[in-house]
């Protein structure tokens, strides 16, 4: 028994009889092998050659893995006419079953009076589609000018055609060879698992090509044309690519085109500075030469592609773009620009915008140039309802667990790309019909904004109005009476508020106002007639202030009071809430429909990155959360909950105030 590298063993038995001039040797040999791309369950061989036969035959009966690719069942048989015959030349034959093909393969091996291969007999067979070859085929070298010479390669069948003829020596190169290919994208899924190709069983990819190789071994040159199509989708059916490739010393030049029908949609060129050289193989860019590259595209509609989007999205309008990119090594200019005199975007929520506008490209790879303008011709946002604090999971949460060793207070640092450094100036004009919808809010937003970057911060400057509008709150109407969010530079900065919303019922009005920086506003309740913040809330509530309540409307008033100063902030009930309680977060969580539950929650900070929370069920009295919020910095958050019964989970949350 002999051990090889990994799981290995060999087991032969061999045999010998016979003159020692000339003797017979034979040999039985097992193997297994499971090393780490490939796994041999069993290979048995069976050896036996003499003065005038050589006969080997090696099987794998239980197949074999080798890296993603899985046989069933692997046979080879070896012949020659003795030992001493070998250079005259081997047959073989071989023949392969897995999952995915089945392949035979038949020829010979001569050494003398030059190394040459034939091959009598190639077929290969995938998922019903077959190809073979049609005549025999030959590699062989020439003992005088060691040429290499390709003979007749001919193979086809219903997955297309592959053709082939040539010579190959150091001095002169003369090859050609054709393609026209049918490539089910089943099949291409499982030759490269880890490509992302689509799903669609009925997809082929058609493939046609033609190319040349002449010139010499140290100096090739390459020329050759590529289409391609997509069938079995109504959608892509009618779209080619066409591509064409060529070189010349010291560069590698390529153009495509992609159509649609009889109609071009899109074109393309690049020339690259390259050496190239097959004696010995070597591609290499040069840094110091110059290249070229552009690409362009049509008056485009995007009706055209809407297919090819997700569900979710949906397209329309017209653009045209263009780039040209010109320099030496790794920098280069830019050239270009784009020019869509309308777009639109929708997705399935209901939110939609319309805009056009042109944008021109300019600068370098190292730093890039954006210009235009975009002016917004209207559109809604809706603002998402909040989704649920808690994931449910089965199982016991774990709150707050760490490793050993490892601090509860450590921060998690995420990786940071460097930030592009460009010159950005793009002026966002909105001159109205541009809604904000959602959560009882309808308003709509007018005003200009410009957008700079001079460097790695980008910046915002101007102003946004709401020109009009109305609020639904406690089940009154609020208009906006005046509203403005002004912006004074980088995103890191506050925007200002100065908003107002007025409802007047019964000759009372009352103004709910938001103003100062948007991370830190101040926001007031007030009415005419004058009165304080406490009995302008029982008063939008029950008609009446805090002292005319009765206690059954006092108990209400407490419940809702949570849910009003979340989006109105501090105020004197608040004051007499905590002071109460000792708490330094109460809020009322209202159901959306009738499956959910409202509840009351009230918070305490433990320090000043831990937030402890009990929320009770106010429909479901013996339901209950407690949480916790950890802060790890400005921008993530660790919540964690448990509750009563299974319900628990952990969430990082990231977020970022504007």
């Amino acid at each position: 028994l002999f051990v090889l590298d990994g799981d290995g063993a060999v087991a032969p038995e061999p045999t010998a009889d016979g003159p020692a001039a000339s003797p017979a040797l034979d040999a039985t040999v097992i193997v297994a092998a499971a090393l780490p791309d490939l796994d041999v369950p069993r290979l048995e061989g069976v050896f036996h050659a003499d003065t005038d036969t050589l006969d080997l035959l090696v099987t794998a009966p239980e197949g074999l893995t080798a890296g993603t690719l899985t046989l069933d069942a692997v046979t080879v048989h070896v012949t020659a006419a003795g030992l001493q015959s070998m250079a005259d030349g081997v047959g073989f034959e071989a023949d392969a079953t897995g999952d995915l093909f089945t392949a035979d393969v038949a020829g010979r091996v001569a050494a003398q009076p030059a190394l040459a291969l034939t091959l009598n007999t190639l077929r290969l067979e995938t998922r019903g589609e077959d190809l073979s070859l049609q005549r025999p085929f030959t590699v062989a070298q020439d003992s005088s000018s060691g040429a290499w010479r390709i003979t007749d390669l001919d193979l086809s069948g219903s997955l297309g055609a592959i053709t082939a003829a040539g010579e190959a020596a150091p001095d002169k190169l003369d090859l050609t060879a054709g393609l026209d290919l049918n490539l089910p994208f089943a099949l291409m899924r499982e030759l490269a698992p880890e490509a992302s190709l689509p799903t669609d069983e009925d997809l082929v990819l058609a493939l046609t090509g033609n190319l040349s190789l002449q010139g010499t071994a140290a100096a090739p040159q390459l020329h050759g044309g590529f289409g391609a199509t997509v069938t079995g989708d109504d959608q892509l059916a009618d779209l080619t690519l066409i591509a064409e490739l060529g070189t010349a010393p010291g560069r590698v030049d390529a153009a495509f085109h992609l159509d649609r029908g009889e109609r071009r949609l899109a074109t393309g060129q690049a020339m690259l500075p390259v050496s190239m050289s097959l004696d010995p193989p070597a591609f290499v860019p040069s840094t110091t030469d110059s290249f070229a590259i552009g690409f362009a595209t049509e008056r485009l509609d995007l009706s055209e592609f809407a297919d090819y989007m997700p569900p979710a999205l949906g397209m329309d309008g017209v653009f045209e773009a263009a780039i040209d990119l010109r320099g030496v090594g790794t920098d280069a200019t830019i050239d270009g620009g784009l020019d869509a005199p309308r777009l639109r975007l929708e997705l399935d929520d209901g939110t939609w915008v319309e805009f056009g506008g042109e944008i021109d490209l300019g600068g370098t790879t190292r730093r890039p140039s954006v210009v235009g303008g975009l002016v917004i011709e209207g559109g809604v946002i809706v603002i998402p309802d909040v989704p649920p604090l808690l994931l449910p999971a089965e199982g016991e949460a774990l709150l707050l667990t760490h490793p050993q060793g490892v601090s509860v207070d450590s921060t998690l640092v995420a990786p940071v790309a460097e930030p592009l450094e460009m010159d950005l100036t793009l002026d966002l004009s909105c001159p109205g019909n541009f809604w904000l919808r959602g959560r009882g809010l309808a308003i709509e937003l007018v005003g200009d904004l410009q957008v700079t970057q001079q460097g790695a911060e980008p910046a915002v400057v101007g102003e946004l109005q709401a020109a009009r509008g109305t609020l639904k709150f406690m089940g009154r109407q609020f208009e906006v009476e005046r509203g403005v969010v002004s912006f004074y530079g980088d995103l890191e900065s506050d925007p200002q508020l100065d908003l107002e919303l007025r409802s007047t019922i019964e000759g009372t009005t009352y103004r709910i106002g938001v103003m100062g920086w948007a991370l830190a506003p101040e926001l007031t309740l007030s009415s005419d007639p004058e009165m304080t913040e406490g009995d302008i809330i029982a008063s939008l509530l029950f008609g009446k202030p805090l002292d005319e309540l009765d206690s059954g409307q006092e108990n209400l008033l407490m419940e809702r009071t949570a849910q009003i100063l979340a989006s109105l902030g501090s105020t004197e009930l608040t004051d007499r809430l905590s002071t109460a309680l000792g708490a330094d977060l109460i809020s009322y969580n209202q159901a959306a429909n009738e499956d959910e539950s409202s509840s009351l929650m009230v918070g305490k900070y433990l320090s000043p990155k831990l937030l402890i929370k009990y929320e009770q069920m106010l429909d479901r009295r013996n339901a209950y959360f407690v949480r916790l919020d950890y802060t790890l910095n400005r921008f993530f958050r660790l919540e964690t909950s448990v509750g009563q019964g299974t319900e628990s989970g952990v969430e990082l949350k990231w977020a970022r105030d504007y």
